[in-house]
């Protein structure tokens, strides 16, 4: 409930849920879990993220009593605002325990039916190729070497590197039966496009994970995996320090799937066991 004692556009879908379609539930699923899209998206651009189309979008509006799309995204954008202002009150307040309540709410919103599938259908994807390159940029650098390592713990040839060129030679000695894949935040990472652009012109698998799943990126992949816009967590915070909590919380569901995918592979040893004599 808002401050005014109106009722929220947020509270108003919960309400009037149970008597959407299933379709419009579909698109209520997917603004609840990230509210701040609305503030973003157009009404296709939500319909794709949602998977309806516009018009499903525009009569959900109309069944939980707005005029379309254009009145709730005014409505809603007053709730947000107001909540940020609550929300600088917090962080004075209690700047350790607001970051953990946002940290919370920020991985719920990955875990959607459809995000689950996408993660599945990608390990799936890695299972079955010869080789994976992974890449990125800047910040999510450390993300992707991450990643790298610990598929060549399950035996999975990965390579990553800091180095943008090594990254393109790795493509380079790639082609069909291997995967390229490319983590991106705003999905509009110069440097990791163009690597993904080349991968495909090698024959390669693309898999994006990103926090638009509307991007350039997500639009190139074969596979997409949302891992969080930077406008659902630290919204007061400045831009190029946004959280990576949603990359690797979907790494690892990744490799929690690749794990139950290879569980009865036989004939490999343990890596960890191959490498522990030389640890100190």
């Amino acid at each position: 409930m808002s401050q005014d004692g109106e009722r929220s556009v947020v509270d108003t879908l919960g309400a009037k849920y149970r008597q959407l379609h299933s379709a419009e539930k579909r698109a209520a699923d997917c603004i609840l879990a990230d509210p701040y899209a609305v503030m973003e998206l157009s009404v296709a651009q939500l319909a794709a993220r949602c998977g309806v189309s516009d018009a499903t979008i525009v009569r959900m509006c109309q069944h939980i009593g707005y005029e379309g799309y254009y009145q709730m995204r005014i409505l809603m954008s007053k709730d947000l605002g107001r909540k940020q202002s609550l929300d600088v009150a917090s962080v004075s307040k209690d700047p350790v325990g607001y970051a953990f309540e946002q940290d919370v709410a920020y991985l719920r919103s990955l875990s959607s039916e459809e995000n689950k599938a996408a993660i599945i259908d990608a390990a799936r994807a890695v299972n079955d190729a010869n080789t994976v390159i992974v890449s990125a940029a800047g910040n999510t650098n450390p993300v992707a070497l991450d990643l790298a390592f610990r598929l060549n713990r399950f035996h999975v040839r990965a390579f990553s590197s800091l180095v943008e060129e090594e990254c393109v030679n790795y493509v380079s000695n790639s082609g069909v039966g291997d995967l390229l894949i490319a983590v991106s935040k705003s999905g509009m990472t110069v440097r990791t496009l163009q690597i993904a652009e080349y991968a495909k012109k090698r024959g390669m698998k693309l898999v994006a994970i990103t926090g638009d799943d509307c991007s350039t990126l997500a639009q190139r992949a074969d596979y997409v995996v949302f891992s969080g816009g930077s406008s659902t967590v630290f919204s007061n915070i400045q831009h190029g320090v946004e959280t990576h909590l949603g990359e690797h919380l979907v790494v690892d569901a990744l490799l929690i799937v690749l794990n139950s995918l290879i569980a009865e592979t036989s004939g490999k040893e343990d890596a960890e066991l191959e490498v522990s004599s030389w640890k100190v």
